[in-house]
């Protein structure tokens, strides 16, 4: 692009080049990766932990042990939970309980002798005494898979299954690939399902044990972990929305030219494509929301450390707003691709693009000669 420049007898020209794709597109992620840095700093060693001591969360967590705890020994007094020998019934043994209560299940349909893991039979017979809900929640369950067959109120494992299965609990035997693939589509579509349905009945039904309601107790764990989620998102977003504000408003304030660390580190100005002066500070600011639209996304990942990986795409508000984020951050750099001055969509809004300093230098040194 050229700058028509005038002296008093003819025209002069100075040759700027728009910063290049490949640059544009580190100075981007330079600023998104300070920021993030900046982010994820000030919430595990400042607003996260602050944010806990604040709504006392280590007393919920407590709650949530004890309630736990309770409401797990209704499953254990019904034989719906089961523990591995030498193992405990303690708040953070349901996994391992459940995994070892998972694997006697299917052993119970391979062996008599393990009967009394069948959980879904020792609910809805012995405890509520209805065979034909047994038998017909069976059903549901597997209409898809067909891995059981039924004869009256009697529930079997078909015998090409049972002779998959019988390896998994012979030392000297091993699965075949096939069987090793038919027993996780068991346990993840049967068991696991079913056993997330039974939980729902019981707390639908309010079973107890001892005068100890699993309902209730479920209440407290429920209200809790969702305090708990709650305070990550607050947390998260408070501390990104910081880190924007400090990063692409306050420091480009202050700075020269109103530019943000990674323009400085990259040596790179911003022009207004008409004016070609640096953008005022209104400007600078809209150009600045427009990024906060593309690291939008980045508070579902902030609490990464403080929470499991997988429980970050289970945060209300968070990924939803990370999926807005990445929608427009696509097609903020689709539009670099193909725009003639290496623009983003935050660029060509606020009709401005960048150059390198030493372009800029050149069009100040000019511009102080023309004056």
């Amino acid at each position: 692009m050229d700058e028509v420049t005038a002296s008093e007898n003819e025209p002069k020209y100075i040759d700027l080049h728009p910063l290049k794709k490949g640059k544009r597109v580190l100075v981007f992620l330079g600023d998104f990766f300070l920021t993030f840095i900046l982010s994820l700093l000030l919430f595990h060693v400042g607003t996260y932990p602050l944010g806990r001591l604040i709504v006392n969360y280590n007393g919920q967590l407590t709650s949530l042990r004890e309630a736990q705890t309770r409401r797990d020994k209704v499953l254990y007094d019904h034989e719906l939970l089961f523990v591995r020998d030498g193992g405990n019934k303690g708040y953070e043994d349901f996994e391992p309980n459940l995994t070892y209560t998972s694997e006697q299940f299917v052993h119970s349909f391979l062996d008599d002798a393990f009967s009394s893991y069948e959980v879904f039979q020792n609910y809805f017979v012995d405890v509520a005494g209805d065979n034909e809900a047994y038998v017909s929640f069976y059903r549901r369950l597997d209409e898809k898979y067909g891995f059981l067959e039924f004869q009256g109120n009697t529930v079997a494992l078909k015998a090409e299954y049972k002779e998959e299965f019988a390896p998994a609990f012979d030392p000297q035997d091993t699965m075949s690939a096939k069987g090793q693939g038919d027993y996780e589509v068991f346990e993840n579509k049967i068991f696991a399902q079913g056993y997330a349905r039974l939980l729902d009945t019981l707390y639908e039904n309010d079973l107890q044990s001892e005068g100890v309601s699993y309902a209730k107790n479920q209440k407290v764990v429920q209200e809790v972990l969702t305090n708990g989620r709650r305070l990550i998102v607050t947390c998260s977003l408070a501390t990104f929305l910081f880190s924007w504000i400090l990063m692409h408003l306050v420091i480009p304030l202050f700075s020269s030219k109103r530019k943000t660390i990674g323009m400085m580190m990259m040596r790179v100005e911003r022009i207004h494509k008409k004016t070609f002066d640096s953008l005022s500070i209104p400007m600078a600011y809209l150009n600045a929301f427009y990024s906060l639209a593309a690291y939008a996304f980045m508070p579902l990942f902030i609490p990464w450390g403080s929470t499991n990986f997988n429980e970050l795409f289970a945060l209300p508000i968070l990924f939803p707003l990370a999926l807005f984020a990445l929608a427009f951050l696509l097609g903020s750099l689709g539009f670099l691709l193909f725009d003639g001055y290496n623009r983003t969509l935050g660029d060509f809004l606020c009709q401005s693009y960048c150059l390198s300093n030493e372009d800029f230098d050149i069009l100040i040194r000019e511009r102080g000669y023309k004056r």
